[in-house]
């Protein structure tokens, strides 16, 4: 009589299949990713202060985050050692928390104690694995309605700028709704008046994007060349760098904000208005003439289209 029981070729029976839920022997990790992952590995490691911040400066760079991030950054965190009088491998959550409530009754500013927040987040908890934010939440952003100029007073404050530099850069800012560090930051290589667009190279978020020049700009723009072009910038430094020209630096933004309220005075508008405001202006006129929202959003630079929703809620209901 044959042998009921399958067998594999070596003579021996078949086994069992195993499923999914079938018990298995417990895989042990002695590792710990923690140190090995950690930027410092404040666990086994006891920086000073100044140590702790140049190995985060250095961390930041590699990791290409954008200057005007790396600076507030670093000084958050630096703001928090000083405060706590800590070293860095002595925070915990019950400090951080502390630290952030002396920020509220300061009268701080919601702003800047939610980037203190995500500065202390980066740092300790995404680049040391030292959880001091955990169950943390964010501060909530006030909920605040844009300030829009309307046609009309976009036309007065033009009008109202005090030179041909100063129209030009608060008109790009209202015709293309570039960002103020947008703007002060084009170069020359990067216009292109043969097909009326400028180039954003590295907006935020480092994403490239193009915007569309009015033609109306090539007089302003053959005014304020001169002999510059290639690199240097549109809008170049009042002040002479060392060890070279003007040209090599881009205009700060403190003098676009201080431009923007010499001309919002002078034109008589009596909004709070500042250089972002001539953003919000572009995106709402676009949407109350017919714009797409999704085009819209494209040249703003917006990731979420939720961002630029706000705009439909303030814009102006179109006449019957």
């Amino acid at each position: 009589m044959a042998d009921p029981v399958h067998r594999y070729r070596d003579e021996t029976a078949y086994r069992a299949a195993i499923g999914r839920e079938a018990p298995r022997d417990q895989i042990i990790d002695t590792r710990d990713f923690r140190s090995e992952m950690a930027v410092v590995d404040l666990r086994s490691q006891r920086p000073s202060c100044s140590e702790f911040i140049a190995l985060v400066r250095r961390e930041l760079l590699i990791r290409n985050y954008k200057k005007n991030t790396i600076k507030p950054y670093l000084s958050a965190v630096t703001s928090l050692l000083r405060w706590s009088g800590r070293l860095p491998h002595e925070m915990d959550r019950e400090m951080v928390r502390e630290y952030l409530l002396y920020l509220v009754e300061s009268d701080k500013g919601a702003a800047r104690v939610r980037v203190h927040s995500t500065a202390i987040r980066t740092v300790f908890d995404k680049f040391c694995f030292l959880d001091v934010t955990l169950g943390l939440e964010t501060p909530r952003r006030d909920k605040k309605q844009p300030v829009v100029l309307s046609k009309e007073e976009v036309q007065r404050l033009l009008e109202a700028a005090v030179s041909i530099r100063d129209k030009l850069m608060l008109g790009l800012m209202y015709a293309t709704g570039m960002r103020v560090s947008e703007v002060v930051r084009v170069r020359w290589r990067e216009i292109d008046l043969d097909r009326n667009t400028i180039s954003i190279v590295q907006g935020k978020g480092n994403v490239d994007r193009q915007v569309m020049l009015p033609a109306t700009y090539r007089a302003m723009f053959a005014a304020v060349k001169g002999q510059l072009g290639g690199d240097a910038y549109l809008f170049p430094s009042e002040s002479v760098s060392r060890g070279g020209s003007s040209s090599s630096r881009y205009l700060s933004p403190r003098t676009v904000q201080r431009a923007m309220k010499k001309a919002v005075a002078i034109a008589g508008i009596m909004k709070d208005a500042t250089p972002h405001s001539l953003r919000h202006s572009f995106a709402t006129h676009s949407f109350e003439d017919g714009c797409d929202i999704r085009r819209i959003q494209k040249v703003l630079g917006h990731v979420r289209l939720e961002t630029t929703t706000i705009y439909v809620h303030i814009a102006k209901p179109a006449e019957p």
